[in-house]
């Protein structure tokens, strides 16, 4: 549909919708009310303690589901079976997305509260929608998020994904490799993200412990290795390091670096680059993996050894330090109501179709993002990018290597504090007058708002 391939889940994406979106909508149809229309914003409600700042990410991979979205014979088969009601099912059969998607572009630092996405549609299209959109916004933001502060930490340093072993599935292995790609990696291990997006220069690897226990001896594996793959990395940790690093330098014409996977990192390491530098070794880097996360690789570039690349696996594909954020997927506006809000305790949620503003100060840096109404005009950058429009699409769909160049570029808008992994520091979120007055038309007074 639309020249658009489904991502990664197969028959099983259109039926990523949890049971309250079709026993909800079952009532609206019969009732009358499903093709009245809605609005729903996507946000993150906080920054988490241990973040500055959120990358979004997700526009990709919710706009191939909307121009996807439909639901095959198999699937009306099983509403059938589930005892759905006969009006919900026929409604089902022809139902495809029909309205407007609006979103922050992939790579962009976000904030608490700000829209990352808007859909307008038929109640009935957005509420079905609600469950992958938001797991999208969700997954994708949290492994952006956590890639970031790694290359942060990596000050120029290169680093690899290698996550995929240990995510918590086949398609967040997937997320998690394509956002490290995104936020600054060089590349990821991961055949799968490689051959989704050919753009990428390749996948890459270095070789298992097993390769090398396997083989008659330690040399023997780096030959055969080197040999084949010349300018490869060699592991020199399976037996004892301090013969690994000569046996890799029996081979040094043929490797380029030396990959150290376990014991404390930083005084090995300067043993092996001593070594190698009194060895007439000094063109073979070190490569670094082993449970790294932002700060232990901030520790390890900071003790000014001579570090080439690092690895990370395990701590990023499992977001270890958070591995989930406060996303919502709430609705704003419905057809015969105009703006529509919840005033639960800490849970706020405020009315009408939105734009989100962004204000810079006169070096450049991001001072203050404003959330107004679809609209008032502010005199700062929108954020917002209309991607869908009445069901078609009407923006090209970012690739992986756009996103990647949009988030160096939206980086250097960040003030270096807001880059500091260890101190907390706030970032103003506030409404316009414009929502203050919508709210306070339908009955809430806000306590304390930031006004422009």
């Amino acid at each position: 549909m639309n020249g658009v391939k489904k991502y990664f889940l197969g028959k099983l994406e259109e039926l990523f919708v949890d049971r309250y979106e079709f026993t909800m909508e079952s009532v609206d149809v019969i009732h009358k009310k499903a093709n009245k229309l809605a609005t729903f914003d996507v946000f993150f409600r906080k920054v988490p303690d241990c973040r500055n700042y959120l990358i979004s990410s997700g526009v990709r991979e919710t706009i191939n589901h909307l121009l996807n979205f439909h639901f095959d014979q198999e699937s009306l088969d099983y509403f059938r079976k589930q005892g759905f009601n006969k009006e919900l099912i026929q409604y089902l059969e022809s139902i495809k997305f029909s309205g407007d998607f609006k979103a922050i572009p992939d790579g962009t630092p976000v904030f608490q509260e700000t829209p990352v996405g808007v859909i307008t549609c038929p109640i009935i299209e957005a509420q079905i929608l609600e469950t992958f959109v938001l797991n999208a916004f969700n997954a994708n933001t949290m492994f952006a998020s956590y890639a970031s502060r790694i290359t942060t930490a990596c000050k120029g340093i290169p680093w690899l994904e290698f996550g995929a072993r240990r995510a918590h599935g086949l398609q967040a292995s997937l997320r998690a490799a394509e956002n490290a790609i995104m936020c600054g990696a060089l590349g990821t291990s991961l055949e799968a993200a490689s051959f989704l997006n050919p753009n990428i220069e390749k996948a890459y690897g270095t070789m298992a412990h097993s390769f090398i226990q396997k083989a008659n001896n330690e040399l023997e594996a780096f030959m055969d290795f080197s040999n084949e793959y010349p300018g490869t990395i060699v592991l020199i940790d399976t037996y004892d390091i301090e013969n690994g690093v000569y046996n890799a330098i029996k081979v040094k014409d043929k490797i380029s670096a030396v990959r150290i996977d376990s014991g404390d990192l930083i005084s090995i390491s300067k043993k092996v680059r001593m070594i190698l530098d009194s060895h007439n070794a000094e063109h073979i880097g070190i490569f670094l993996t082993n449970n790294l996360t932002p700060y232990s690789i901030e520790k390890i570039v900071n003790s000014k050894v001579k570090i080439d690349g690092f690895g990370v696996g395990t701590q990023y594909s499992s977001c270890s330090d958070r591995p989930w954020l406060d996303t919502v997927y709430k609705i704003s506006s419905f057809e015969g109501k105009g703006g529509i809000m919840k005033w639960s305790e800490s849970k706020v949620t405020w009315p009408g179709k939105k734009n989100v503003y962004r204000f810079y100060d006169d070096k450049g840096f991001v001072k203050e993002d404003v959330i107004s109404l679809e609209h008032e005009i502010l005199h700062g950058r929108q954020l917002l990018e209309t991607y869908i429009k009445n069901g078609e699409l009407v923006k090209k769909i970012p690739s992986l290597i756009d996103s990647r160049e949009n988030y160096f570029k939206e980086l250097k808008t960040l003030k270096p504090e807001f880059l500091d992994l260890n101190k907390k520091f706030f970032y103003p979120v506030s409404y316009s007058q414009g929502i203050l007055d919508s709210a306070k038309k339908i009955g809430y007074e806000p306590r304390e708002v930031i006004v422009v």
